[in-house]
């Protein structure tokens, strides 16, 4: 009796399949991993607790609230002039004090205890807006910083964007 000769063929092309499986699963779960490592960095820009009403992180209007947050600002009671009243004028100038004012602001939104929510209908989310301002006309975001103040903050993004340029204003 002869012995059996098994067909290599066979096993080397399932071999080279099982290998393929392997690299392409390992390859598809690193640029998952790469994806989610993405996000949340992305995420991790702000740690605060964030309600968007159903709206994602890459939201325009919430995109704009955000660089309204990080520029001055003419309203005497925005979260911008409550950090700048704390800090004298620095002698390097007003780019350098400005870069610390924002630096400083970023550190206060960025502690969970923050939490923006973007108003609408449902009366039972956020802060109405003090200056009454239309939630049809505009979205607003109401913003509250407690490491910061005690104030009540909102940012207001007009819908029509050639309307005006988005502001923010607080209260206490």
């Amino acid at each position: 009796m002869k012995p059996k000769v098994l067909n290599q063929n066979r096993y080397v092309n399932s071999f080279v399949v099982l290998i393929l499986l392997v690299f392409s699963w390992q390859t598809a779960l690193a640029l998952e991993v790469k994806s989610l490592e993405n996000q949340s960095s992305k995420a991790k820009q702000w740690q605060w607790t964030c309600d968007l009403a159903g709206k994602t992180l890459d939201f325009p209007a919430y995109q704009k609230a955000q660089e309204v947050l990080l520029k001055p600002s003419e309203e005497i009671e925005s979260p911008w002039n409550l950090v700048l009243t704390s800090f004298p004028l620095e002698e390097q100038g007003l780019s350098k004090t400005q870069d610390r004012v924002r630096k400083t602001l970023q550190k206060h939104l960025n502690q969970v205890t923050t939490t923006i929510v973007l108003l609408d209908s449902n009366e039972e989310r956020g802060f109405r807006p003090e200056g009454g301002e239309s939630l049809e006309e505009n979205w607003v975001f109401s913003l509250v910083i407690p490491g910061l103040s005690d104030h009540i903050f909102w940012i207001v993004v007009p819908k029509d964007e050639t309307a005006k340029e988005p502001y923010i204003y607080g209260f206490n």
